[in-house]
């Protein structure tokens, strides 16, 4: 088995042996990827508690979760595939099922609905599956996803369901329940995302405005 290479060298792989020899990848970036994966916890246990709202605010303070460990990894010199592994298993915690529970917890709770949050999920996860194996791609002369990442489709659902929340309409909830096809469909299709695009930017004034809204 080959090792990972990083700027043109071999990384070592972590010790192993002892008793808990996954206790060798406690790492800064690694402990940031496992808050994510508390908050996806954490918030599923909010919607069983009749608290979505609280929910939503797990889910968008995972976001930046996803950003700062492949940031502190890169920084460090600590990427590894224990690492990557660890990061697309919180992916799915935080990105893909959170925010199908926290949509339910918002009131996506009709046989109709359902169906488009299992999509949701099932999208979410296959598209992480496709990123491990294909990796990013270029569109235009820039470093691309194929499809719409999994942190952003979650952002936007996070976003909406805030909305929903605090509006709790019928049209309010089938629009949600529109969105949250739309956005399956989006991650899976070969639609070119560019990385570091003005959507992020959007998105990183959307976010702590939706967790103030949230709150209120």
């Amino acid at each position: 088995m080959s090792q990972p290479i990083e700027h043109g060298r071999a990384v070592p792989p972590a010790p192993a042996g002892g008793w808990f020899p996954a206790f060798a990848h406690l790492t800064p970036p690694n402990l940031v990827t496992s808050a994510s994966v508390a908050l996806a916890f954490a918030g599923i246990l909010l919607v069983a508690s009749g608290r979505p709202d609280l929910a939503l605010l797990c889910g968008m303070a995972a976001v930046p979760c996803d950003l700062l460990d492949g940031f502190l990894a890169r920084r460090m010199g600590l990427q590894s595939r224990f690492g990557a592994a660890l990061d697309s298993l919180a992916d799915a915690l935080s990105f893909c099922l959170l925010p199908a529970v926290a949509a339910f917890g918002v009131g996506l709770t009709a046989w109709y609905q359902l169906l488009p949050l299992f999509a949701y999920v099932l999208a979410g996860v296959w598209r992480l599956a496709q990123f491990d194996e294909a990796g990013m791609t270029q569109w235009r002369g820039r470093p691309a996803f194929q499809g719409m990442p999994t942190p952003y489709a979650a952002s936007l659902v996070y976003l909406l369901a805030v909305v929903g929340l605090r509006f709790p309409t019928e049209p309010m909830r089938l629009g949600l329940t529109a969105a949250v096809l739309v956005l399956a469909i989006a991650m899976v299709a070969r639609l070119p995302f560019p990385k570091g695009g003005w959507h992020y930017r959007v998105m990183w004034i959307l976010l702590p405005l939706g967790a103030v809204f949230a709150c209120r």
